[in-house]
């Protein structure tokens, strides 16, 4: 008995779990769906064949001058279009069968689509638009059991060469139409769902986007619908499926119009697998003038459940204490929508703050949601203290209440301080409270503004403490009377308010102004900084330079002596124009180097050097056969 009983109640968590993962915070709004209607609104004036076929199968009601019009011009559409031939025979067929149009499709495409399942298909793509353009036609294409028995067969082989995920998409929605003939089909269904790809861990997709999911999932769920087979999707994933198709909501086409609401459908057919939206119906602030929490439960169209919870209970948390506000209350249908759930938390009088929201509702829990309770701030009270700033005791004390200002203009000079003490109270617990922004701003008739921060003590009491002579320099040094402005302000209050606490006169001594009149220099510009390169190092003496350069021009000088000593063979020198040409290139290219060391660039230098080296090229090598040729001759002669 008691193996059964703990076994009874693991089963009871995990559908617990599973259902849990059935929640989803999205849904398509009513405005989703009227600009998805409006795609396919416009579509149904379009030119494009895809487009017109699927606005006509999404529209509910077309006027019947669009209809007629529609009807006249689906044949030139048809001949005008650039999509494949079995496209192009579906999508006419298919717009054509669907607004009932009177002019009758042409008989030479009637009789090629009734014998067309009898060819051999290139593709489970081709079988799926010829077979339903056929079935568009005629309904009872499939009556016997025969032609399931050949396209079964053309199916398997097609799925066979091509196991690709479209492929397969394309190959579910054909099997779900052919019964137990095609019952080895639905055995790839698992095989294909593994292959989605998880994002982010709260998505499942298809490589490919939302034409190729949305084909896989469709024709998954169809195939197995209509062989009564198992869902071929856990809870969970069809949750995250679920969420990759309201993610896409923002197409622009007639054709992923489509397709995202057929998927949604489909999905919402099973109720054992289909997720319910559970959300906060508005932004999830609550004013304290009207606290009430508004839950939505509907479809993933937005709809109210056929099948509503018996009770929907509601938890607070608030996330400052991690205490429960509201443990486990009902929540009662609301009135005026039949998908909202309300209850009116003006009687628990809740603390600002936020809170996480956790909603039960029968076999679907969404957790960790979050709404704002909005708080009223009450300032009863203002101490208001001067002091010496060397003393803690004050030599002038007042009590400001709500509305009440300074009783005079306050004069205070470098000596003194002046100090605010403040509680700041939750009106609606009467507790006191925090708050994000505390200011004391002091500002003059010149419009400059000097703004403090009031900062809380041990007992949550605001305080704010002014030595004017330490204090000067924020000041400017610059006496005068100030207007003095309590600012409090919180994200989640409903009425943060600037109060005029009144004036005070502040003197400040002349060693201050001065100081401060000589430190304002600072607000100058600063003198030019001039990049300072590095010093270059020291050379050596004179001497030295002149010597080294002298050893450098002794090779020269010993070249030049046994020249004259020896004598220079110039009996084979031609004194031609390429000769000249030849040797005066190349004195001029040591003299361009040189040129270059002392004072062209790189870029100038090879300017130069590009014509020189072209010269000498072409005039040596005029020598060079010169010279071979005066020693071939020699030769001869010889």
């Amino acid at each position: 008995m008691k193996r059964s009983t703990l076994i009874f109640g693991l089963l009871s968590v995990l559908v617990t779990f599973i259902s849990a993962t059935r929640t989803i915070d999205n849904f398509l709004s009513k405005s989703d769906l009227q600009r998805l209607q409006q795609i396919f609104n416009d579509g149904i004036k379009s030119n494009d064949l895809q487009t017109i076929f699927y606005s006509v199968i999404n529209s509910k009601k077309i006027p019947s001058e669009t209809k007629d019009s529609l009807c006249k011009k689906l044949p030139g559409v048809y001949k005008d279009s650039k999509l494949n031939e079995f496209e192009k025979n579906y999508y006419y067929v298919g717009a054509s069968t669907t607004l009932l149009c009177s002019e009758k499709i042409p008989s030479e495409l009637v009789s090629q689509l009734k014998t067309s399942l009898d060819k051999d298909f290139s593709s489970t793509q081709e079988l799926f638009y010829t077979f339903y353009a056929q079935k568009y036609l005629d309904s009872s294409v499939l009556k016997e059991d025969a032609t399931k028995e050949k396209l079964s067969k053309k199916l398997l082989a097609l799925l066979k060469k091509d196991d690709s995920l479209s492929s397969l998409g394309y190959g579910f929605y054909v099997a779900s139409d052919l019964g137990s003939a095609a019952s080895s089909v639905i055995d790839r269904v698992e095989d294909a769902i593994a292959q989605a790809d998880e994002v982010d861990g709260k998505l499942l997709q298809f490589e490919g986007g939302l034409s190729v999911t949305s084909l896989v999932i469709n024709g998954a769920l169809r195939v197995t619908s209509n062989n009564n087979k198992a869902v071929p999707l856990t809870a969970e994933q069809t949750t995250k499926f679920a969420s990759y198709f309201l993610s896409r909501r923002s197409v622009t086409q007639a054709k992923g119009a489509s397709l995202l609401l057929e998927s949604l459908r489909n999905i919402m057919a099973d109720k054992k697998i289909t997720p319910i939206s559970i959300r906060i119906a508005d932004n999830g602030q609550l004013p304290p003038e009207d606290p009430v929490m508004k839950i939505k439960i509907c479809d993933l169209l937005g709809e109210a459940l056929k099948e509503k919870p018996a009770a929907v209970k509601l938890t607070l948390t608030s996330k400052s204490d991690n205490k429960k506000a509201i443990d486990a209350e009902n929540l009662v249908p609301s009135s005026e929508d039949s998908t909202v759930y309300k209850l009116d938390l003006k009687s628990k009088k809740l603390a600002k703050g936020t809170y996480k929201v956790d909603i039960d509702a029968g076999s679907f829990k969404q957790t960790n949601m979050v709404a704002t309770v909005l708080g009223k701030v009450r300032l009863d009270k203002i101490d208001v203290s001067i002091s010496e700033a060397d003393s803690q005791t004050p030599t002038n004390k007042v009590w400001l209440d709500k509305y009440s200002k300074f009783p005079e203009v306050f004069q205070l000079d470098n000596q003194q301080k002046l100090s605010l003490r403040f509680d700041l109270f939750d009106d609606t617990t009467n507790k006191i409270m925090s708050v994000h922004q505390a200011f004391v701003r002091f500002s003059d008739k010149s419009g400059a503004e000097i703004v403090f921060v009031a900062e809380q003590d041990v007992a949550k009491a605001y305080k704010f403490e002014l030595d004017i002579g330490a204090r000067a320099g924020d000041f400017s040094g610059k006496s005068g009377v100030y207007d003095v402005e309590l600012i409090i302000g919180d994200s989640s209050l409903v009425n943060s308010f600037t109060r005029n606490l009144g004036q005070v006169n502040l003197k400040f001594s002349l060693e201050t102004r001065k100081e401060k009149t000589d430190n304002s220099v600072t607000r100058k510009p600063r003198p030019e900084i001039h990049h300072l390169f590095r010093e270059p190092e020291k050379r050596p003496p004179r001497f030295v330079s002149d010597l080294f350069t002298g050893l450098c021009l002794v090779p020269i000088l010993i070249l030049f002596i046994l020249w004259g000593r020896i004598g220079i063979n110039t009996s084979n020198f031609s004194f031609s124009l390429s000769a000249l040409g030849f040797h005066g290139g190349l004195g001029a290219i040591f003299l361009l180097f040189v040129c270059f060391w002392l004072k062209l660039n790189m870029f100038q230098t090879i300017q130069y050097l590009l014509g020189l080296s072209v010269l000498t090229f072409l005039c040596g090598n005029r020598v060079l056969r010169y010279i071979a040729s005066k020693r071939l001759e020699k030769a001869e002669k010889n």
